[in-house]
């Protein structure tokens, strides 16, 4: 027998190989970077290099899924259109049914259940995403969950899926600190130094969106991009001479 082919089948050692295939299509997906402060979340994508002639707006990473509610994902653009989609239309179906809008974890419960069902049914294959959804609640409190092509999902100070998550998430480990987040400035600047981990190329490759409490999400200028890293050089160098003093 095949397991590699049949979905619903499980290797003899309790794998699924269908779904640990989708997570290897996720791991040569762009990075992605989500941070949870006190009063912000902050999404950070590595921007590939795209065709002279072709649009740049639509070649998007991070989405809207509702008005308090963003996602980022790394893997297959096309399982991705997907997922947000079918979100979209829960969030609206949410605010019609009981005429208030939807919390992060149940849309990232959602989206989970979606990706799920993939996993145990013939004829089709598991979503080769995974995705980093931020967002505040109606009382204020700022959320960041992670989903995997298996349905799993978890709550997180600060996550990295895609392109070199392992090392971006060590570095994350590292460098979060609970008493920093209380400032916007430093959770965009962990967001971003965590990024450069893996993307060379400095700001021109970079993404970044922030989303703080009772505002609506804000997609940074590269301008503000590169402000950011040029303040997180400087701290670097200073950092530097001390170290050789």
């Amino acid at each position: 027998m095949s397991y590699d082919r049949a979905i619903t089948v499980f290797s003899p050692d309790g794998h699924l190989f269908q779904v640990e295939y989708a997570q290897e299509a996720v791991k040569k997906g762009s990075a992605a970077v989500g941070v949870r402060g006190k009063n912000i979340v902050v999404l950070g994508v590595e921007k590939k290099s795209i065709a002279k002639l072709q649009d740049e707006r639509t070649v998007r990473k991070i989405c809207s899924l509702d008005d308090h509610v963003f996602m980022a994902f790394a893997g297959l653009t096309a399982d991705a259109r997907i997922v947000i989609n079918r979100s979209r239309v829960e969030c609206q179906s949410h605010r019609l049914t009981v005429e208030d809008p939807v919390t992060v974890e149940y849309i990232t419960r959602f989206i989970s259940s979606l990706k799920q069902r993939y996993t145990q049914s013939n004829g089709r294959r598991p979503f080769g995403i995974s995705s980093l959804i931020v967002g505040f609640d109606f009382d204020g409190t700022p959320r960041l969950y992670q989903t995997d092509p298996s349905g799993t999902y978890h709550a997180w100070k600060a996550n990295a899926i895609g392109r070199s998550a392992k090392s971006v998430r060590e570095f994350l480990e590292k460098n979060y600190k609970d008493e920093e987040m209380e400032s916007d400035g430093e959770a965009i600047k962990l967001a971003i130094r965590a990024l450069l981990e893996v993307v060379q190329s400095g700001s021109k490759n970079l993404e970044l969106a922030v989303m703080r409490k009772g505002e609506t999400l804000k997609i940074l200028q590269p301008q503000e991009i590169e402000k950011y890293v040029s303040e997180i050089e400087k701290e670097d160098a200073e950092k530097q001479k001390k170290t050789i003093i």
